[in-house]
């Protein structure tokens, strides 16, 4: 047997001394392969020889030695003389590179990544562990199982896991969620619920939802639920806006929906706004609002505008005199002394055109109405007022302590009519005015208790109180006017002062005993009377 390694000198059987390279060249001859770090002597055509320096292999041509193509090397350094395409993987830094030649010059690049350091921190990911940097971008490529690398958001300073970003939005679809409206979603909101904090969210992508009951897994307290124009039944016109005691958020078909299924004691409202206003300066004539809608009406459209509307259904029995239902309520609370004026609510239409109002149209400040059946013949016995004289109640002006322990409460106008700021280019026709019917009083104070010195009507010097037929226009029936202390009854004047003395009777008889006649007028207690039998 022979062999040779290019270098060595061997004994022969007839005692000739053949060289390595001799050897080398008569193996190749006879066997058409060459291996050594130089290329054979006299090789035929087709004869291959692997350059063990290079690692390439090549194939003689009958002129010249022709590459089969990209050798690859595994070392600590890079091999010598390669041709372009070879590949060299660094054991030191853990790259792979390639001989490349980009038309002006040949250089070894990174296969991984171009500007990727040498050792390869983070410029790779092993198996296991490591840091991945950079962009992660990808069209078509798909993923799976569990990317725990970390990532820096654009603009961010802390890496962080992308399970970890992920979960920030607890997603119903990674839960299995068809939100086809046809197969159940119950597990994966049941699955979502849980997967969320105390007073976290969940988000729901567009889609069908269909859940039999609301879920009630996770926190005990109420969750967000964030629709993204989910809906729910048949066909896409019913949005999904209410998910047991928990709050909902639904955007759908331009209109943003808050709402709640159900309720619980002492819930708490589906939406709270606050804000604080401590800052220093700035101007009365600024306004800052809390809560601000603008609604402008342009255009030929036919609908009605209501800058905010609420709907209160009442479907409760009998609950005590002390359950209420309110549409909308306001309330301004004053902890400090000041000249501030405050309001519990403040309405006003401002009719900007000057004309009167045959030509600009109806203005109304405030309207309110009581829509009913039947006799108002309700009512429970109060301080004042006995059991039966009715509940319904168009205007309620109510008085009351802040602190009942404290000082009795005076309010100097129950209700005040007057122009703004005492302005005298405003005049009203009737500052307030009863139309329609009535069965006991237009105005009555029957339960109301006079203080002594009090007035039940008070007309300043001059003022008149007339009545007339209804609708005639004609002369007053009676004319009461506070200058003279004149009656005027039929054109007829009686001098108040005729009054018999200072007596007082209790009745018509008593007044008789007193000698009164009959058709004159006597006094009983603070009222004037006229005595008829």
């Amino acid at each position: 047997m022979i062999t040779a390694d290019g270098t060595a000198v061997y004994p022969w059987n007839h005692g000739e001394t053949l060289t390595a390279a001799a050897l080398n060249a008569a193996f190749a001859q006879s066997t058409g392969a060459y291996v050594g770090t130089g290329a054979p002597g006299a090789p035929a055509i087709g004869t291959v020889w692997y350059n063990s320096g290079t690692g390439l292999v090549s194939i003689w041509d009958g002129s010249a030695w022709q590459p089969t193509g990209p050798a690859t090397s595994v070392g600590t350094t890079a091999p010598a003389s390669p041709i372009v395409g070879a590949l060299w993987f660094d054991t030191t830094g853990g790259l792979l590179y390639m001989w490349y030649d980009d038309g002006n010059s040949k250089q070894w690049i990174n296969v991984n990544n171009y500007n990727a350091p040498s050792p390869a921190t983070g410029a790779y990911l092993p198996l296991t562990g490591g840091t991945l940097t950079g962009a992660l971008a990808g069209t078509t490529a798909s993923f799976s199982g569990n990317l725990a690398g970390q990532v820096t958001s654009t603009g961010s300073s802390t890496a962080r896991l992308l399970a970890d970003r992920w979960h920030d939005v607890v997603n119903v679809k990674d839960y299995g969620a068809p939100l086809n409206g046809t197969t159940f979603d119950d597990t994966a909101f049941q699955n979502a619920r849980a997967a969320v904090g105390t007073d976290g969210s969940v988000y729901v992508p567009y889609g069908n939802q269909r859940v039999s009951a609301a879920p009630t897994t996770g926190p005990t307290t109420q969750v967000l639920w964030r629709y993204d124009g989910t809906h729910i039944g048949t066909g896409t016109a019913t949005p999904a806006t209410g998910l047991g005691t928990d709050v909902v958020e639904n955007f759908f078909q331009g209109n943003k929906f808050f709402g709640r299924s159900n309720s619980f004691a002492a819930v708490s409202p589906v939406l709270r706004i606050d804000s604080t206003v401590n800052h220093s300066g700035g101007s009365a004539a600024n306004n800052i609002s809390a809560v601000k809608v603008n609604a402008t009406n342009s255009g030929t459209a036919g609908e009605s505008t209501i800058g905010i509307a609420t709907v209160l259904t009442e479907n409760r029995g009998s609950l005590g005199a002390n359950a209420t239902s309110v549409a909308v309520t306001g309330y301004t609370v004053r902890t400090a002394n000041t000249n501030i004026l405050s309001y519990g609510a403040n309405f006003y239409i401002n009719d900007t055109t000057g004309n009167a109002s045959a030509t600009s149209g109806q203005a109304v400040g405030v309207e309110m109405d009581v829509l009913a059946n039947g006799l108002d013949n309700g009512g429970l016995a109060g301080p004042y007022v006995p059991a039966g004289q009715g509940i319904r109640t168009i205007c309620s002006v109510i008085g009351a302590q802040s602190n009942t322990g404290g000082a009795d409460t005076e309010i100097g106008w129950g209700v005040a009519v007057g122009p703004t700021s005492g302005s005298s280019h405003v005049i009203f026709k009737r500052a307030i005015a009863v139309t329609g019917q009535f069965n006991i009083a237009a105005f009555s104070t029957q339960y109301a208790v006079q203080l002594a010195g009090a007035n039940a009507v008070w007309l300043n010097t001059g003022h008149i109180l007339a009545m007339d037929i209804a609708g005639t226009g004609g002369a007053a029936n009676l004319r009461l006017s506070s200058n003279g202390s004149v009656l005027t009854v039929a054109g007829g004047q009686v001098a108040i002062s005729a009054l018999p003395g200072t007596a007082s009777y209790a009745n018509d008889a008593a007044a008789a005993t007193g000698g009164v006649a009959v058709g004159q007028l006597y006094r009983n207690g603070s009222a004037v009377m006229v005595r008829v039998t």
